[in-house]
């Protein structure tokens, strides 16, 4: 039931199209005790009982909603669900950290999407590799990164970063639910402004 749950409700992320895409991971607490009661509590069982699910996921920048994720049990390596996260979309560009800085990366975004990755090089700072031959990829509006990382501080702060469910299945729907009421929030905010731009002309 959790797993038709959860396609049912991923459908409700179905935004396919965005100027730009930016990608990150972040993890959300498996404990009914928070992370910083329990820290305060015991900090050597801390240590011990510290567990989490590991939430990827693609926003649009602009509108800060959130197109697509990925929820993995344990925690891995970012670049693993990058193409994942971005091969449905139409987007122009796609920014992200140096943790997605990769040859096959950046080809995925080149020559399957069509757009251009803003994504650091490991080695160096504020360079982010080449488009072709010797033309360097501009990175002006990496700064669009940051939007990321607002939406994963609205979601826990206004529903919860711990995971109070027990099987994995229900836990994704736990974590998609979350994804659903901020989207929504996030759109009605966004039509009531637009809504108050037009009256104001």
């Amino acid at each position: 039931f959790a797993a038709r749950v959860e396609k049912i409700m991923l459908r409700l992320l179905g935004i396919r199209q965005a100027h730009i895409a930016a990608v990150d991971a972040t993890g959300f607490e498996l404990e009914s005790k928070s992370f910083y009661f329990r820290k305060r509590q015991d900090s050597e069982r801390l240590w011990k009982t510290r567990r989490y699910l590991k939430l990827s996921i693609a926003v649009d920048t602009q509108k800060q909603l959130i197109l697509t994720c990925k929820i993995r049990r344990k925690l891995r390596h970012d670049t693993m669900d990058f193409k994942q996260l971005l091969e449905e979309l139409d987007i122009d560009y796609v920014v992200a950290d140096k943790g997605y800085d990769s040859w096959k990366n950046r080809q995925f975004v080149i020559n399957k999407l069509h757009a251009l990755p803003v994504i650091p090089v490991r080695q160096h700072t504020h360079f982010y590799g080449y488009l072709r031959g010797a033309t360097k990829i501009d990175g002006s509006n990496y700064h669009e990164r940051s939007k990321v990382e607002t939406v994963f501080s609205v979601i826990k702060r206004k529903y919860g970063s711990v995971i109070r469910a027990r099987s994995f299945a229900t836990q994704k729907v736990e974590v998609i639910s979350k994804l659903i009421a901020y989207n929504i929030d996030r759109t009605v905010n966004y039509l009531l402004v637009l809504i108050r731009g037009l009256h104001q002309s």
